[in-house]
């Protein structure tokens, strides 16, 4: 499936839109870890009390769920669940694994992060 990422060297990973996970057959994975609960952004309170009921543990046992990640941001915090994915970005076929996220409001369905960008040359120079 092609389409339109933004470059986001702020971001350590990278991330996709869950329509978009579901378009490449992870409905299942989503799914699953939406049956949690956990979907949403909690305090640091709440991140503790999940870390604590071994959530985490029970997510990572689905085969189409790499690792589960908190991910905090100015709104407080989420967990977030990693896939596997390949993609093509400028001929270079990168085998990744992406975080999970509702980006439904925003311009692009993806966004790559430092870490899928190794070996590339970043301008930020405008045209």
């Amino acid at each position: 499936k092609e389409i339109q990422a933004k470059i986001d060297t702020g971001a350590d990973s990278s991330s996709i839109d869950e329509n978009l996970a579901k378009q490449l057959g992870f409905t299942d994975a989503l799914s699953y870890y939406h049956s949690f609960g956990i979907d949403k952004v909690m305090s640091e309170t709440e991140i503790k009390t999940v870390k604590q009921s071994q959530v985490k543990l029970k997510l990572e046992s689905h085969p189409d769920i790499v690792k589960v990640v908190t991910v905090r941001s100015a709104h407080g915090a989420t967990y977030r669940i990693k896939i596997p994915l390949f993609f093509d970005l400028a001929g270079v076929f990168i085998k990744t694994q992406v975080t999970v996220a509702d980006r439904q409001n925003l311009k692009y369905p993806m966004i790559i992060g430092r870490q899928d960008l190794k070996g590339f040359l970043v301008n930020p120079a405008k045209p």
